[in-house]
């Protein structure tokens, strides 16, 4: 049996992609506007300063089917944010 705990399913998330074959999850949400607004925030938050630099693509995906049943879809690529680094005293 399924219980639903949220009124509103997050169904959409943003999903980093390294260089090592790896994917972060940065953030989820309820629209794909809400994810956007928060991935940037998120990917500065969830991810440590070398797996910032190995970022290569980050998905906005879409949730397909009923929870619990489906799987994630790709639906468009988000901008991979810059790092601001702090320059190192010579």
């Amino acid at each position: 049996m399924f219980y639903q705990t949220e009124s509103k399913p997050k169904c959409w998330r943003a999903v980093a992609s390294l260089e090592t074959h790896r994917d972060r999850l940065l953030c989820l949400g309820y629209s794909a506007s809400h994810v956007q607004a928060e991935y940037v925030p998120a990917f500065m938050e969830v991810l440590s300063d070398e797996e910032r630099e190995q970022v290569r693509a980050i998905s906005l995906q879409r949730w397909q089917e009923i929870p619990g049943e489906g799987k994630w879809l790709h639906f468009a690529d988000l901008d991979i944010p810059e790092t601001i680094t702090p320059r190192r005293a010579a």
